[in-house]
């Protein structure tokens, strides 16, 4: 799976380069996140824009990443660009409660 990440401002801007966050992705996502956190990153977006499919596998690593970051004192974790089958997907499971979710990663920067 292809990761990068960019330091924005006060966020660590990360993008995943494929098109589905899914099981045989999810563990090797969570492992990249759980890397920058242990390196002391606390303020996370999250680029969703080439992502078009994700199962709950892929739902449920991102939700393990963010509920070990919100385990530090004045972290953020916001979502961008969520493709609309994404954002179907989080309000199925009610996840768009939970997250901030942002159409742009530069919105996300200005109002995170």
């Amino acid at each position: 799976m292809n990761f990068n990440h960019s330091k924005q401002n006060q966020f660590t801007v990360v993008k995943i380069d494929e098109n589905r966050l899914d099981a045989s992705q999810a563990n090797a996502f969570k492992d990249y996140m759980l890397g920058l956190l242990n390196s002391g990153e606390d303020k996370i977006i999250l680029d969703l824009s080439k992502i078009n499919f994700m199962d709950s596998s892929g739902l449920g690593a991102v939700v393990a990443v963010r509920k070990e970051l919100m385990s530090k004192d004045d972290s953020k974790m916001h979502l961008a660009n969520p493709q609309s089958a994404i954002n179907d997907l989080l309000d199925l499971t009610c996840m768009n409660k939970v997250f901030s979710i942002f159409s742009s990663v530069e919105d996300a920067l200005k109002n995170g």
